[in-house]
């Protein structure tokens, strides 16, 4: 009977553990780089790095973005894809001609733990005028 007790105060510890996790705020970093692309090569001397944070409670994304060696005309997005795909955007980016931003966008709930959940299936994409399918890439 003890045994039976204390298996379930361990479920229901876990349970709440990992209720607390999805309310938890999480930041990713990554590289942006040409050769990430999956359809063309960026622009070779172009370069960056990009920080998310995502924020459930909040119903926020946050992001951190500097590039450089990017022509007019860029855009930045969050689209959804493992490594080597191409997906759809899901979360546009406001980016500045200088290529340094930061900012904030609302997202639902649902797809904030979405991408907690599975980070790496999610990239950071920068693209200009010069290379509409990408300039730049980074899996998050």
């Amino acid at each position: 009977m003890l045994a039976l007790a204390l298996v379930g105060i361990g479920a229901l510890l876990f349970a709440g553990s990992a209720g607390a996790s999805r309310r938890e705020v999480r930041a990713y970093s990554t590289t942006l780089s040409s050769g990430e692309e999956a359809r063309e090569t960026g622009e070779g001397d172009a370069g960056g790095f990009v920080t998310i944070t995502l924020d459930p409670r909040r119903r926020q994304i946050r992001y951190q973005i500097t590039v450089s060696g990017i022509g007019p005309g860029a855009e930045a997005h969050i689209h959804e894809a493992p490594s080597g795909q191409d997906g759809p955007a899901i979360i546009g980016l406001k980016l500045l001609p200088d290529g340094s931003t930061s900012g904030c966008v609302r997202a639902t709930r649902s797809l904030i733990y979405k991408i907690s959940r599975n980070p790496s299936d999610y990239y950071v994409h920068i693209h200009d005028r010069e290379h509409p399918h990408g300039a730049l890439r980074g899996q998050i």
